[in-house]
């Protein structure tokens, strides 16, 4: 049967890699080899375990995390984002504030 023991006998890449049939980066299409640690199934060519550490998940080597890190990017990118409007109301408040509550020196 060879290095493919699909049971329907059919040929050809059982994972669904992207670089099948394109170009992952500098890898050209094709030449899947199938490998796996633990559960988790990838392309040796095209992809690789997660670069920062998520546990059975894989990526393309030309990216730079996962779907789940990804999602964590965009989230702590959005935190960030939230965090300097924050700020940004804070200074303006506190200079209204000084407009409409001068201090001493101000009144005469």
């Amino acid at each position: 049967m060879g290095k493919n023991n699909n049971p329907t006998g059919s040929r050809g890449t059982k994972h669904h890699c992207p670089g099948k049939s394109g170009w992952v980066g500098d890898e050209s299409p094709g030449g899947c080899d199938e490998d796996h640690i633990g559960n988790m199934y990838y392309c040796k060519k095209h992809e690789m375990p997660c670069r920062n550490g998520c546990e059975g998940r894989a990526h393309l080597k030309n990216q730079d995390g996962c779907l789940k890190c990804k999602q964590r990017f965009i989230r702590e990118a959005k935190k960030e984002k939230e965090a300097k409007k924050n700020q940004e109301e804070v200074e303006k408040g506190k200079e209204d504030e000084a407009f409409w509550n001068p201090g001493k020196g101000r009144k005469k």
